[in-house]
């Protein structure tokens, strides 16, 4: 059978991520040759075994554990659209301390799923790099299949560029893939002043992609947050391309937000602070793109209340849309802020310039909360 006619869209799907596992530790089974060159590692010196999903106990499971005639020789945690988990690496690195050689493995043209700051003592590690070293393997079935995976993968995660128009994306099947695409192309054109960092991540439904910006101010436990995601709920993905459901990309939403980390609710939120964001942000323009001027309408009684004792003062009335007390009990952070919407045809080359003009606002907010 020509490696053409091979589809594995059912096998290794973008959302399938214990498949693309599964079907990396059946190759190394086979010819263990491609991984021990991609690791540049000297080969075991007993028989390379492979081991899915090991227990780290509390620490969680690593994806693959590769042996040397039983002791752990190499650590491999392999992620497709998911991101790391909060020191993940670093209990790895605790649970198996004797392995030498740790590699994260991640898509290159989605970004790779870590900061360097988060890597620990782990190497990236990309998927097509490691998938076209087994489209060489000397084993038939191994070669063939491999080559049929870097189709797949040509198929769902397209080619992007600055010319991209953000919503020519014709069905469901390339949404997850196109957008994640998008945004790790406009990651990589990102450049705030340091010491702001950027990173990719995964808005709260599972699906879309989130770009951020981040600079930690003078007020202790607060950061200043710049993030962008496409419009559409993660719930409608499914009815994407659908002619019946006319479910249509909304373009992304940029949010310039105040982040308050390691609470449990809203209750100590520093609304004053918030508002001498605003006041430094909109004295510093707003760049290509204009407010979203719907008000906002904090849930919680203690963050209603400050917000209308602000807008007696000045502040606008569609600055405090965000996400306050139910989860600040989920993941212990909350944050506030103003958002603006951008069109859905955007090209990404005018999508990446306009957040680098937000970028521009970060080191005058760097001061905020400075005694």
């Amino acid at each position: 059978m020509s490696n053409q006619s091979i589809d594995l869209c059912h096998l290794v799907d973008l959302g399938k991520e214990n498949s693309w596992s599964d079907l990396l530790a059946t190759f190394i089974e086979v010819d263990p040759l491609p991984m021990i060159e991609v690791l540049g590692a000297p080969r075991p010196q007993g028989a390379l075994g492979v081991r899915r999903e090991v227990s780290a106990g509390s620490a969680g499971r690593i994806d693959l554990l590769l042996t040397d005639d039983g002791v752990p020789w190499a650590a491999i945690e392999a992620k497709v659209l998911s991101s790391l988990g909060p020191n993940q690496l670093a209990r790895y690195r605790q649970a198996w301390p004797e392995v030498a050689h740790r590699r994260l493995l991640g898509l290159q043209r989605l970004g790779m799923p870590a900061r360097p700051d988060e890597l620990d003592s782990w190497e990236s590690l990309d998927w097509e790099d490691v998938v076209t070293r087994y489209s060489r393997s000397s084993n038939s079935w191994v070669r063939e299949t491999a080559i049929a995976w870097l189709a797949g993968i040509d198929r769902q995660i397209p080619m992007v560029d600055l010319l991209t128009i953000w919503n020519d994306i014709e069905s469901a099947a390339g949404l997850v893939g196109g957008l994640r695409a998008r945004m790790a192309w406009t990651l990589e054109q990102l450049k705030p002043a340091p010491p702001a960092i950027r990173d990719l991540t995964i808005g709260s439904g599972g699906k879309s992609p989130v770009v951020r910006m981040l600079m930690d101010i003078s007020a202790p436990g607060y950061v200043v947050l710049i993030e962008a995601q496409e419009g559409l709920s993660a719930q409608s993905f499914a009815s994407y391309g659908d002619p019946a459901k006319d479910v249509h990309l909304r373009g992304p939403i940029v949010r310039i937000c105040l982040l308050q980390e390691g609470v449990e609710d809203s209750r100590s939120y520093n609304w004053d602070l918030l508002f001498e964001m605003w006041r430094r942000v909109e004295s510093a323009g707003h760049g290509r793109w204009t407010w979203d001027k719907r008000k906002a309408s904090p849930k919680a009684s203690h963050d209603k209340a400050a917000v209308e004792s602000l807008r007696l003062q000045g502040l606008p009335d569609f600055v405090g849309i965000g996400y306050g007390d139910r989860q600040g009990q989920l993941t212990g952070q909350v944050l506030f802020g103003a958002k603006m919407r951008v069109c859905a045809d955007v090209s990404l080359g005018d999508f990446a310039a306009g957040l680098n003009e937000l970028a521009g606002y970060l080191p005058g907010l760097q001061t905020l909360g400075a005694v």
